[in-house]
Order: structure tokens, then C-alpha cells, then sequence
């Protein structure tokens, strides 16, 4: 990707580093759309210039294998109705301003498969949220 990219569809799909060398690079803003889920996972470079990320349908991030979500002055914005999904067994802090807008029937934030998942940057909640997170306050 070299530019602002909506993307999505009808097929679940996975940019997956299974033995190659797969990064996300370029300082640029990502939309989700579709019904479909997209996951990240096993990327070796998430270039820190990437700005927002708006998730308007169900994104799924695998944790561990994520180095980061960009830079962090942007925001990841997840649309009511919308899923951010984390999945992956280690601790990973990401340093990224949130905000999550419920709608009290989807799930927003689904911390799935033994994810240990921090939000280190400011988390701003609208709505009434769904969450398979425990929340704590530091």
C-alpha cells in the first residue's frame, strides 16, 4: 500500500509473514469496511508512520506478532457496530490513541484466544461498549 487504502469484501482474509519477510509500511490512514474480518498477523514491520486506522466492520490484530500500530499522535477508531479483535498469548503494549464507539449489541473489543493486550495511549469510549476485556486503570 502506498496511499490512503479503504479496504474489505466478502471473504475473510489474513496478511500472514509464514516464512517470508511481510510488513505494512508507508505513513498512511486505513479503513476497514465489509463484512468480512481482516487480520494481521506475523508482520515483521508495522512502519511507524502509520496514521489513523477506522475500523467500520471487523479487524482482527494478532498481538504478539504486531511490533506496533504507528505512530502514535494518530487514532484507531472503531465505529459502532465495528469489532477490534486482539488474539495472541504474549503481553504487547501499543502506544495509540483509541476510541471506541458501542452500540450495546456487538462486541467492540474482543480480547480473544489468551490475549494479554494493553492500550497504553488515551482510550475514549462512546456508547454503550461491549467487551471481552478486563479493564484496569493505572
Amino acid at each position: 500500500m502506498t496511499d490512503d487504502t479503504t479496504f474489505g469484501g466478502t471473504g475473510n482474509w489474513a496478511v500472514n509473514n509464514s516464512g517470508v519477510t511481510a510488513s505494512l509500511t508507508g505513513a498512511f490512514n486505513l479503513t476497514k469496511v465489509g463484512g468480512n474480518q481482516i487480520t494481521l498477523q506475523n508482520l515483521s514491520v508495522v512502519d511507524v508512520g502509520l496514521k489513523n486506522i477506522d475500523i467500520h466492520k471487523e479487524f482482527s490484530c494478532s498481538a504478539a506478532s504486531l511490533p506496533s500500530m504507528g505512530d502514535p499522535s494518530f487514532t484507531n477508531i472503531v465505529a459502532a457496530g465495528a469489532q477490534l479483535s486482539f488474539s495472541q498469548t504474549s503481553i504487547v503494549n501499543w502506544n495509540k490513541n483509541f476510541i471506541f464507539n458501542g452500540n450495546g449489541t456487538a462486541t467492540t473489543l474482543n480480547n480473544g484466544t489468551s490475549a494479554t493486550t494493553e492500550l497504553d495511549g488515551p482510550v475514549v469510549l462512546h456508547g454503550w461498549l461491549r467487551s471481552s476485556m478486563s479493564v484496569a486503570r493505572r
